[in-house]
């Protein structure tokens, strides 16, 4: 997969998110040679929301299927089948019903930093040449609901696959990832999904699409959720940071190669804590508050954190930035995670939550103060690593 196919999942999965418990956050960029959306990861304090599947069609064995085999089989997801299979599951069967289709939610699961909700959908007449099926839907507290001020909340998207049980009777499947405040953060407070519609694409590309308007509200057992471990670190690291960065769309010829002549200056990042849960790894920091405006605390960030990045080299010299060239930058010199001197895989996704100063305790954002930000890698077993390490360039930062 290229670097263009990469971003381009990452912004259909993500760019239309629910952000935070009370506000939608500004997804403009002043700096207009950037084609990323800024979103604000301090407010939405670790944000993981859609799992994005391939439609796979699957015949059920004459035993019947287990929600275990289903979460492994058919989304690949060996972490949820685990949990379920130990007993981390909450059987819900809460239904709701159209002329077209029922759709039932049927389990909840994960641990303290991911949950997930699996729906079934049974259609009321055969879906015939279905290609991709998407589920479309919201989550808020029931408090949203009363106040009728869904309309805040961005929509989540999961792709679903089918389960045929016979000739006569199919099934879709969706494992949906609930934004984590609301089970995370929250406590004792019943969470609401609102489903507000099913996207049924055919082999030849033709969406038909279907509007509802499905509620389904039910208390998370949270007592059952494993926690996550936590360590502080407070460490610094430094690197020279170019004034202007983007992000490739393509790794393919046609960029500048020799010395670059560009503008750069030293910045900091505070590496203020790592997260871990079997779901993810997810490393927290701070770039320190030097009066640049947010698009370039994202420079900064996108130069600590991206496998490559674009700058643009003045052939003419500093004076003149009309005349440049673009340059591909492998950057070697940014955050990774390794586990036993294994390297722990990036989550790309996290790629694009970008700093913030997030909001006061009345919902106001802060225009004051050092901007969070964050990154995650997948997750692993932490007790049972014998040696946890973030490499930065030559530097190490030792965690276990």
């Amino acid at each position: 997969m290229n670097n263009s196919d990469k971003y381009k999942k990452a912004f259909d999965a993500f760019h239309s998110a629910s952000l935070d418990d009370e506000k939608i956050l500004d997804t403009d960029k002043s700096n207009k040679k950037s084609n990323r959306h800024i979103f604000n990861r301090w407010a939405i304090t670790v944000a993981s929301f859609i799992v994005i599947l391939s439609t796979v069609s699957l015949v059920a064995s004459a035993a019947g299927w287990r929600i275990g085999d289903i979460f492994r089989i058919g989304f690949n997801d060996d972490k949820s089948a685990d949990l379920i299979e130990e007993g981390t599951v909450q059987e819900l069967e809460l239904v709701n019903e159209n002329d077209d289709f029922t759709l039932k939610l049927i389990t909840f699961t994960g641990d303290k930093e991911t949950h997930i909700a699996m729906f079934e959908l049974i259609p009321k007449a055969k879906w015939s040449e279905v290609s991709e099926i998407r589920l479309i839907g919201q989550t808020f507290c029931p408090c949203i609901l009363e106040a009728e001020a869904f309309d805040k909340y961005g929509f989540h998207t999961a792709k679903g696959f089918e389960l045929t049980y016979d000739e006569d009777k199919n099934a879709y499947y969706f494992s949906y990832k609930l934004p984590p405040y609301w089970v995370r953060d929250v406590q004792d407070e019943d969470i609401i999904l609102r489903i507000a519609g099913i996207d049924v694409i055919d082999r030849n590309g033709f969406s038909d699409y279907f509007d509802c308007e499905m509620f389904f509200r039910f208390t998370p057992d949270r007592s059952m959720l494993k926690p996550s471990i936590k360590v502080t670190l407070n460490k610094q690291i430094s690197k020279m940071v170019y004034e202007y960065s983007s992000i490739p769309l393509n790794d393919g010829n046609g960029f500048y190669n020799g010395e670059i002549i560009a503008n750069t200056a030293e910045k900091s990042i505070i590496i203020t804590d790592v997260v871990f849960s079997g779901y993810k790894t997810i490393v927290n920091g701070i770039i320190p508050d030097d009066k640049d405006p947010v698009y370039k605390a994202g420079l900064i960030w996108d130069q600590f954190t991206e496998p490559k990045f674009i700058t643009e080299h003045y052939y003419n010299g500093l004076e003149n930035k009309y005349y440049y060239e673009c340059v591909l930058i492998s950057n070697e010199e940014r955050i990774r995670l390794f586990v036993d001197d294994m390297e722990i895989p990036l989550i790309e996704e996290s790629l694009i939550y970008m700093p913030g100063k997030g909001h006061d305790d009345n919902g106001k954002s802060l225009t004051e103060g050092d901007y969070g930000c964050a990154i995650e890698f997948e997750g692993f077993d932490y007790e049972s690593a014998g040696k946890v390490e973030i490499r930065f360039g030559d530097e190490i930062i030792t965690i276990k």
